[in-house]
């Protein structure tokens, strides 16, 4: 079940005493990560890719990520190709479709058009 509220790493520290006086102490780390992903924004825009990244694209402050059911276009002077590949770089023009994490600012394209 995911736990509301904000993320890091605590560490709390234990100490058990038995009824002999005997005592054992011990130290853990715990790790809260955020609350998964919601994406329910409608979002759909055009701009220039500002940065690439393995699995993303940059648009300013938006990240744009895809997956196996996002329509890609990329129109290259050779014809189209349906992959992020080296051919895309930063600059090129990019529009899409798709729904965004307002918390995080992430985008799941249904659909990315790169000329």
């Amino acid at each position: 079940m995911p736990v509301a509220g904000p993320s890091g790493v605590s560490t709390v520290a234990i100490t058990i005493n038995d009824a002999l006086g005997n005592s054992v102490s011990a130290t853990a780390t715990l790790a809260i990560n955020p609350a998964p992903a919601s994406y329910t924004i409608r979002d759909e825009s055009k701009g220039k890719i500002s940065a690439i990244g393995a699995g993303y694209l940059m648009v300013g402050a938006k990240k744009l990520i895809w997956n196996s059911s996002t329509t890609i276009i990329v129109n290259t002077p050779n014809g189209v190709r349906s992959v992020i590949d080296s051919f895309v770089k930063v600059g090129m023009k990019v529009q899409w479709k798709g729904l965004r994490d307002a918390a995080t600012n992430t985008v799941l394209t249904s659909k990315l058009e790169i000329n």
